[in-house]
């Protein structure tokens, strides 16, 4: 905050059985695509750690979700997006949709936390 500015990131990863791990973390300085990328490559990380065999991920960033489906994307974010799609590729089957943010919004608290006065 404000954009670009500090950032943030947050992701939930649930499994079948119910199991949920949240993320939440302050990731320095940057944009909110930079912030998005971060979460979805915590969110991969984190599945690659739990051995997951299958993966649903649901963004509200469409630039990030979009930029991860092609292979020309935006130069600034293609580190990023590099990354994100060799741990999709050790994953195997993963399938990434785009969903409105009114719609993410634990993801979308987590990614706030960091920034509440009380945050460890």
């Amino acid at each position: 905050m404000p954009n670009p500015g500090r950032i943030a990131i947050g992701g939930l990863l649930r499994s079948p059985r119910g199991e949920t791990l949240e993320i939440s973390a302050a990731a320095g300085h940057g944009d909110s695509s930079k912030a998005e990328y971060l979460a979805l490559i915590s969110v991969l990380e984190a599945a690659l750690d739990r051995r997951a065999e299958k993966l649903v991920v649901y963004g509200d960033s469409r630039v990030v979700i979009d930029d991860v489906k092609s292979l020309a994307g935006a130069a600034v974010l293609a580190p990023h997006a590099a990354l994100a799609r060799r741990l999709i590729g050790e994953l195997g089957d993963v399938h990434l949709h785009w969903i409105p943010r009114v719609r993410n919004s634990n993801a979308d608290a987590l990614s706030r936390r960091p920034f509440l006065p009380d945050a460890p």
